[in-house]
């Protein structure tokens, strides 16, 4: 089924689509995509946060609003979970403990969790020293917390909406 899957890209595609250099990545036409190969300023707080996990932190699992572009620049390691679009802390909460997570952007937009990341609710610490993520307002000094999970409640299970077992 893969070889059959190879031989249809390669005649719809031609066979330079196989020599695509990863680092560079192209398009079938040749064309570069500039956000993996080139720093601009609206991705650079993405790409920061990417290297300092994959120097710093190349194991922790992190919950973002954007996983994949920072998982880009991570360490193969680094594990990425999409910041829930919830306003409930409870339930975000839930999803990040579900899924492991040891640390979280900060992320204004949703703005759920801003008493623990202000301090007035205990569990989430900065790391000193990580990038700035560049929302707008967000302190020079970090975006990235951990999560210390002993000082949060217990949340109560993710219900199964998929109808699955």
């Amino acid at each position: 089924a893969l070889a059959g899957l190879v031989a249809l890209l390669v005649a719809v595609f031609g066979p330079g689509w196989i020599d695509r250099r990863i680092d560079g990545i192209q398009d079938v036409a040749g064309h570069a995509y500039p956000w993996v190969d080139q720093e601009t300023p609206g991705h650079r707080p993405t790409i920061a946060m990417g290297r300092y996990l994959k120097e710093q932190l190349p194991t922790a699992v992190v919950m973002t609003r954007y996983p994949c572009q920072m998982l880009w620049y991570a360490s193969p390691q680094n594990r990425g979970v999409n910041l829930p679009l919830d306003g409930d802390p409870q339930r975000i909460l839930a999803v990040a403990r579900h899924y492991r997570v040891t640390h979280i952007v900060r992320d204004r937009v949703r703005a759920a969790l801003e008493p623990y990341f202000d301090g007035r609710v205990p569990g989430f610490d900065r790391v000193v020293g990580a990038p700035h993520s560049g929302l707008q307002g967000e302190s020079p000094l970090g975006s990235l917390y951990e999560i210390d999970w002993s000082k949060i409640p217990p949340s109560p299970p993710i219900a199964d909406t998929n109808g699955g077992s």
